[in-house]
């Protein structure tokens, strides 16, 4: 899977360049390179904090390195492959979706909507509704759980008015999110336990709450789809880099229960906490957006 997946990026890749741009520019092929490079990807994959999101891992950093070479070749091209903006009305409202929700940890539909005032500047407000979840297993079995909830992303995007190569434009942005899952799972417990002695165990189930705060930096690049002149149907590349925190809580048990081996999570403390609920580090998210202009 985390193969597909990458070829997934290098063909949208291929897709968004004109072809006579990949024999000249090192961008494509750097990309691929790293994106097929066993001893780069293998490094990133062994890391702890990777193991858990291998797939996702892998895109979200093909993601991220494909668009900050995008934005490091872009600013070395000469005045002549530049493309000047045709003259746009502002303000300007789009609708957007996500092509890349559907991998999360927390997966789900993303529907949202974007207000460009100026040439510059532009909000995004994207409300995306999880319903499950392709990684997360059961406790005591390999069943996937479901999560049901909700992420509420927001972020204000500067776009150079500068066009580059096939009518694109580069934006960097600030971005927040707010996350917040229930999901229900099972496991074993030990009923009315006294010095650690139960009267007797049991497995139930029981819902694992989860609240998440995130803030990032991301830069991207947004492209008419099929054709240059194209000014209704836009895909949009981004990677970046953020800081998150996610606190757990359990609720929902069986009455006189208490876990016999509470739930630990794959995930590394920046903070050097040791409380099993509560979690702080870094983020690379990446993703691919479809867009329509409305008029």
């Amino acid at each position: 899977m985390r193969k597909y997946c990458c070829c997934l990026v290098s063909l949208v890749s291929f897709f968004i360049y004109p072809s006579r741009l990949l024999l000249s520019s090192p961008v494509i092929p750097l990309a691929v390179f790293f994106t097929f490079s066993n001893p780069i990807r293998q490094f990133a994959v062994n890391l702890s904090f990777f193991k858990l999101f291998k797939l996702r891992s892998c895109l979200n950093i093909s993601i991220a390195f494909i668009i900050l070479l995008i934005s490091f070749f872009s600013t070395n091209i000469s005045a002549q492959e530049k493309i000047k903006r045709e003259a746009v009305d502002f303000p300007q409202l789009s609708l957007r979706t996500s092509l890349t929700s559907y991998l999360d940890e927390d997966a789900g539909i993303m529907l949202g909507a974007n207000y460009r005032w100026t040439e510059k500047f532009s909000v995004s407000f994207e409300p995306t509704y999880i319903f499950y979840s392709p990684y997360l297993q059961d406790n005591l079995n390999s069943e996937i759980v479901k999560p049901i909830g909700y992420k509420f992303r927001t972020d204000i995007k500067y776009h150079f008015p500068q066009r580059i190569f096939w009518n694109m434009e580069v934006f960097i942005a600030s971005e927040f999110h707010y996350k917040f899952t229930r999901t229900k799972r099972s496991d074993v417990f030990g009923i009315n336990c006294i010095g650690g002695n139960c009267a007797y165990f049991q497995n139930a189930r029981y819902t694992e709450t989860k609240k998440e705060t995130g803030g990032l930096l991301k830069v991207g690049v947004i492209a008419p789809i099929a054709s240059k002149k194209n000014d209704r149907w836009f895909l949009e590349l981004y990677g970046g880099f953020g800081y998150k925190q996610m606190k757990f809580k359990e609720t929902d048990l069986p009455v006189g229960g208490s876990f016999t081996n509470p739930p630990t999570r794959n995930f590394l403390n920046f903070t050097g906490s040791t409380n099993r609920n509560d979690f702080s580090y870094p983020m690379l998210p990446g993703g691919l957006k479809l867009i329509f202009i409305l008029k």
